[in-house]
């Protein structure tokens, strides 16, 4: 007999009750069991918008974001002020790649609900993405506060300072997170790769310890544990961070490229060599998208080879040496090079054709990259080849230079103070602000029977506008449109002096004296505690005795400087040495 008051509902048959169960079972992490109470919530209500969300929410964690995506978006066309569903769709799309799509509905969310602190915090996130560093600094900083305990929008807020070029803050945000959060893994680290990058290498050596120590098995705290102790000159511990990470992750590129940079480093040639190839698994190179097999370094008769360059100009200048060796494996030899090094390389013996960036090349058997090449003939210290110069000017545009500076009396020497920072490879700015100068430094080498010639291309050659008055600098570079002009310039001077850049290697390459003033964890072209290059016979190295002494660089020299006056005041009263 049926009640008079109508039939009573079990608990089971109403939609909030499921909902509750299933996130009970979610805040256990037992999606499975949840997901089958939000999916009952909707047959019972399918406007239920808050099951909709939160099975949404349940997808998304277990990869399913397509369906997610589907489950947010009815939720908000049900509930079209829904900021919370705005914002989890504006993540879910985010982490598909969608990152316009994710902003705007994180301003949706932040439209509908001014106070929304994580809304901000994710809108920060997706203009980061963007690289719109400033919007992104703006409403984490907002995020902040409206929730000042956050400590996760700290840890980002810290690294679009980073972007922005502002250390200083980056590193406050970063030490903020940890006051709110001490056990904050990724805060730590962050705030080492910080200090990192302002050369602070001992306190970025105790956040990365302290960031193993609360996770063992963080594999990036491992390697940049080792870039510190590389940079502080401690070798065998760097070594020993790299294979701790590799053992945590052997396939992760970035410890075993590392490794490889500091075998190099340290005149281990051979295995470095072999572990360099893992470069091309790094998020520093783009792949470079060839079909064709790898050469194997064995014969080519018969057959055509594709030389290519990698990273940068003066990589490209110091390995081109190798193309004469390529030759003799027989075969044709090609070359894709950047425009800017095309003329020039066409003084390189054993190139048959070259193609400026890789423009209209035909269809060839293999392929190897510049880098790769001393891997493939076993290269070691002593087997460098030798035949320097292997690069030189062409001989009516060094007449030309001949006579246009044929003027100016006295030792001519080119000048070149600063590089131009890599924005395609993470922290190529903290190491071009490392080895690079300002002309001003320069001013102790000024002295009678000396004239300058500025070799400097880019920004930094505005710093002539403002040169030292005691400094006789020309400035021809205006009408150096490639290598090939810088180099029937450098061919007419009697010494370059410079930093560590192309035009050093153009120098080392063309046989020409040029002395390198090395940062003090210099590249590992230039091996440790040398005052010579196995790559350039006629190249002296002035290294830094810690890092950032410039001054005592410049004094040691200006000392060289004098004593080769002396010696050519001395040559020309009684003649050169026999």
């Amino acid at each position: 007999m049926g009640n008079a008051k109508g039939w009573v509902l079990s608990r089971e048959d109403i939609p909030s009750h499921q909902n509750d169960l299933g996130n009970a079972l979610a805040r256990q992490g037992k999606f499975d069991e949840a997901e089958p109470h939000y999916r009952r919530a909707l047959v019972l209500d399918p406007n239920n918008f808050d099951a909709l969300n939160n099975l949404a929410n349940i997808l998304k964690t277990r990869g399913r974001r397509d369906e997610a995506i589907v489950c947010y978006t009815q939720a908000t066309a049900i509930k079209p002020d829904f900021a919370m569903a705005h914002n989890n769709l504006g993540i879910t799309l985010r982490e598909l790649g969608k990152t316009e799509d994710a902003a705007a509905c994180h301003r949706h969310a932040i439209a509908l609900d001014p106070n929304y602190a994580e809304a901000y915090y994710n809108l920060g996130n997706a203009l980061l993405d963007l690289r719109k560093f400033d919007e992104a600094v703006t409403n984490y900083q907002r995020a902040i506060s409206l929730k000042p305990d956050y400590a996760e929008v700290n840890i980002n807020l810290g690294n679009a300072f980073r972007h922005t070029g502002k250390p200083g803050d980056a590193i406050t945000s970063y030490r903020r997170a940890i006051d709110i959060r001490p056990d904050y893994v990724e805060a730590h680290h962050n705030l080492g790769n910080a200090l990192l990058e302002q050369d602070k290498f001992e306190d970025a050596i105790t956040c990365f310890r302290h960031a193993i120590t609360l996770r063992p098995d963080h594999i990036e705290a491992h390697v940049n544990l080792g870039n510190a102790l590389r940079s502080l000159g401690k070798y065998d511990e760097a070594l020993e961070s790299y294979r701790n990470a590799i053992a945590g992750r052997p396939d992760y590129a970035d410890a075993h490229a590392n490794e490889a940079l500091t075998l190099l480093l340290t005149g281990d040639f051979i295995p470095g060599w072999r572990k360099y190839e893992w470069r091309w698994r790094t998020k520093q190179l783009k792949p470079h998208g060839l079909t064709k097999p790898l050469w194997d370094g064995g014969s080519l008769q018969g057959k055509t080879i594709l030389l290519h360059s990698e990273q940068g100009l003066g990589d490209s200048i110091q390995f081109i040496r190798y193309a004469s060796l390529v030759k003799e494996k027989g075969g044709q030899v090609w070359l894709s090079c950047p425009s800017p090094l095309s003329r020039l390389f066409a003084s390189a013996a054993g190139i048959d054709r070259i193609f400026p960036d890789g423009v209209g090349i035909p269809d060839y058997d293999c392929h190897a990259p510049l880098l790769s090449l001393p891997m493939l003939f076993n290269t070691e210290s002593a087997t460098i080849p030798q035949s320097v110069p292997y690069l030189s000017a062409q001989q009516d545009q060094t007449s030309i230079w001949a006579q246009r500076i044929q003027p100016f009396a006295g030792l001519k020497i080119g000048l070149v103070w600063a590089g131009n920072p890599r924005t395609d490879q993470p922290n190529a700015h903290a190491i071009d602000r490392r080895r690079s100068m300002w002309l001003d430094q320069f001013a102790p080498l000024a002295m009678d029977g000396i004239h300058f010639f500025s070799l400097q291309k880019g920004p930094p050659a505005g710093q002539l506008q403002s040169k030292p008055p005691e400094m006789e600098i020309a400035d021809f570079m205006n009408e150096s449109m490639d290598f090939a002009d810088t180099a029937a310039l450098i061919a007419n001077l009697d010494l370059v002096i410079g930093v560590d850049t192309s035009v050093i290697h153009l120098a080392g390459a063309m046989g020409k004296p040029v002395w390198v003033l090395s940062r003090f964890d210099g590249c590992w072209r230039w091996l440790l505690n040398r005052t010579d290059s196995p790559w350039y016979p006629a190249m002296r190295l002035f290294r830094q005795a810690k890092s950032g002494d410039w001054a005592s660089v410049v004094e040691d020299v200006q000392a060289a400087l004098k004593e080769r006056l002396r010696n050519q005041a001395r040559e020309d009263i009684m003649g050169p040495e026999k």
